[in-house]
């Protein structure tokens, strides 16, 4: 998941119009779900985190800006960054069809991806592994930063919104399978870097309404809990090596 660096708040607007950074270059992956891994994605062109490029960079993840910013200016070397997010997708999405399969603990999904429809669908388990990760199997990555989990607060089909296939407090399977997942894809143990949910929401049914990237949405008890049990899974990750929060 990801919030604009145009988004981000008191200077995310400035840093984008003002960021000149030719050695730092950017590539946004469309969002995509497939049926099968793709090997190669759709013509997607790298940029140049420069002030000719304002509009493309202040669209760009504000996270990854930041954190890629922040490393060009400790170790003076050329970054690449690489967004490859799909708003709203829960982790399973982003897992390979191989992971799921093997995995008993992903039985739900598993069941899913056996009876596939033939239209493309958001709720596919792989489909973004398939159209916007396989493909970037031949890139050398030196790192992950992995932005994702209010879809998976919930395992229900609720007002035409998914949100994953495992309970949310069994979020900590889900993402330890996902990132052995993609460290058997590197052939390397990928250093894999989780940023936790945020506590967004009022502790009491019926409280007022929390502001949350941009919107109010009145969470619930349960939604609390769900956040809740997701933010428990992802420091539980933290059992693998090589992650970090």
């Amino acid at each position: 998941d990801y919030v604009y660096l145009s988004e981000c708040t008191p200077n995310g607007s400035s840093d984008a119009a003002t960021a000149n950074f030719p050695n730092i270059r950017m590539l946004h992956i469309t969002d995509a779900v497939q049926q099968t891994p793709l090997s190669d994605i759709p013509l997607n062109s790298w940029f140049t985190c420069t002030t000719a490029n304002t509009a493309s960079v202040g669209n760009f993840s504000g996270l990854a800006f930041y954190i890629g910013r922040d490393l060009y200016w400790q170790e003076s070397v050329p970054i690449g960054l690489i967004q490859s997010a799909y708003g709203g997708m829960p982790a399973e999405s982003f897992m390979s069809a191989q992971a799921i399969l093997s995995d008993p603990a992903m039985y739900p999904a598993a069941v899913s991806l056996t009876n596939y429809s033939a239209t493309p669908s958001d709720s596919w388990p792989s489909g973004c592994y398939n159209a916007m990760i396989a493909p970037l199997t031949a890139f050398t990555l030196r790192g992950v930063f992995w932005d994702q989990g209010e879809t998976n607060e919930s395992n229900q089909i609720t007002a035409g919104s998914f949100h994953g296939w495992l309970p949310a407090e069994q979020y900590d399977i889900v993402l330890a399978s996902l990132v052995k997942d993609w460290r058997m894809k590197w052939n390397t143990t990928l250093p894999f870097y989780i940023v936790q949910l945020q506590n967004i929401a009022n502790m009491n049914a019926g409280a007022s309404p929390c502001t949350y990237w941009g919107g109010t949405e009145p969470y619930t008890a349960a939604a609390n809990v769900g956040i809740a049990d997701v933010r428990w899974g992802q420091f539980n990750t933290l059992k693998l090596p090589t992650t970090g929060m």
